[in-house]
This record gives C-alpha cells, structure tokens and sequence, in this order.
C-alpha cells in the first residue's frame, strides 16, 4: 500500500474519531442563557456564571456539565458575564467562576471560584431542599 494511501486512511480515522468525540462534548453541554427571562422560577436552578477568558471557567467547565448527569432534578444553565452582563449584574456577580443555586427563583446559596467540592455540596444542599 502507497505511503499517500495510508494517509488517506488514517486521515479518515482521525475525522472519524474527532467527530465522535465532538458530538460527546456537544451532547455534554450546559445550556447557556442570555436574558434573565430565561431563568426558571419553578425549579431549582445552578447558575454557572463564566467568562471566556477565565482559565479556571475553562477548567471547571467539563466537571460542571459531567454534574448535571449525577443531579437530574437540577437544571443547570451557563451565564457568560461579558455577553449577559444584565444577568451578573443582577446577582451581583464579582468573581469568575460564580455558581448560584436556586430554588423556585429564590437564591439559597453561591460558590465562587472552581472548587468542585463546594460545588458538589452546594448540589446536594439544593437537591435535598
């Protein structure tokens, strides 16, 4: 077999895989929100409030969409601060990553900064409300 078709083949691999492995990430994915009517008044909510350029939004962000999985009664939704910054506003939002947790449109909690043991504590408080 020709060296051009053998990378043909692989080629076709990769786009193969990388493929599968972009519809994974995009079926893991955190529905994010832009207006504040968009938020539920009759569920409980975490809001992950992030920003592009926040390296610990980035590193957080696949753990907090692998948590929505674990706590199915919790509906999860992103807040990107510098495209809704009327959303950040209203909770006051100082720091990036912010987590609020709330329960029939009342806040019942907050962490802020990606410590995903907090996070999780945070979730099951709310779960258990």
């Amino acid at each position: 077999m020709s060296i051009y078709r053998r990378l043909l083949i692989l080629r076709g691999l990769l786009c193969s895989n990388l493929k599968r492995n972009l519809l994974l990430v995009l079926d893991r994915m955190v529905k994010l929100i832009e207006e504040y009517s968009e938020i539920p008044t009759n569920k409980k909510v975490v809001l992950d409030f992030f920003a592009d350029w926040c390296g610990p939004c980035r590193t957080i962000a696949p753990k907090f969409a692998e948590l929505e999985g674990e706590f199915k009664t919790i509906e999860f939704l992103k807040v990107n601060v510098d495209d809704s910054a009327e959303i950040a506003e209203r909770f006051a939002i100082k720091a990036m990553p912010t987590f609020v947790f709330i329960k029939n449109g009342k806040v019942i909690g907050s962490v802020e900064g990606a410590d995903l043991k907090k996070i999780i504590v945070a979730l099951e408080t709310l779960e258990d409300s």
